[in-house]
C-alpha cells in the first residue's frame, strides 16, 4: 500500500520513511531547582501532611461556600517558590485549593493574606449530621 508523503511530494511505501523527513532534535531536559524540589520524598511527604491537617478538602471551598469538594486537589505555596525558596515547607505557607481555587491564587484573584489565615486555622468542617435530619 502506498501513501502520499509531505516532505518529498512523492509515493511511498506505508513503512518507508523518507530521507527528506526532519529529524528531531533532541535536548536534555535541564530541571531547575523548583523542578527537583517536588519529586523529593521530603515534599511528597509535607503535601500528605498538608492534605491530611485540610481533611482532604479544599480549604477555600469550604470557608466561602460551605460545600465539601475533594476533586482536583493540589497543596499550594501561598508565597512561591519563585520568591521565597526556603519556605517551601513552611507548614503555614501551605494550603490545599481544588483546580479552580488554585488556578484564581496562581493568577492573584485570591488574596495571599486571606489564603494565609485559612492556612494558619483549622478547618471548620459543616456539620452534616443537621442536614441529614428532616
Amino acid at each position: 500500500m502506498l501513501k502520499s508523503c509531505p516532505y518529498c511530494g512523492r509515493m511511498h511505501p506505508v513503512w518507508y520513511e523518507c530521507p527528506k523527513k526532519p529529524k528531531r532534535k533532541w535536548y536534555p531536559k535541564r530541571r531547575g531547582q523548583i523542578e527537583r524540589f517536588r519529586s523529593t520524598a521530603t515534599w511528597q511527604k509535607k503535601r500528605e501532611e498538608v492534605l491530611t491537617r485540610d481533611h482532604y478538602l479544599c480549604r477555600v471551598c469550604l470557608d466561602a461556600d460551605h460545600r465539601i469538594n475533594n476533586r482536583g486537589l493540589s497543596v499550594h505555596h501561598i508565597t512561591p517558590l519563585g520568591k521565597d525558596f526556603e519556605r517551601r515547607l513552611d507548614i503555614d505557607n501551605l494550603i490545599t485549593l481544588c483546580s479552580k481555587h488554585h488556578d484564581e491564587a496562581e493568577h492573584g484573584l485570591i488574596p495571599a493574606n486571606r489564603l494565609r489565615e485559612l492556612a494558619k486555622t483549622s478547618p471548620r468542617l459543616p456539620n452534616l449530621q443537621e442536614e441529614a435530619d428532616p
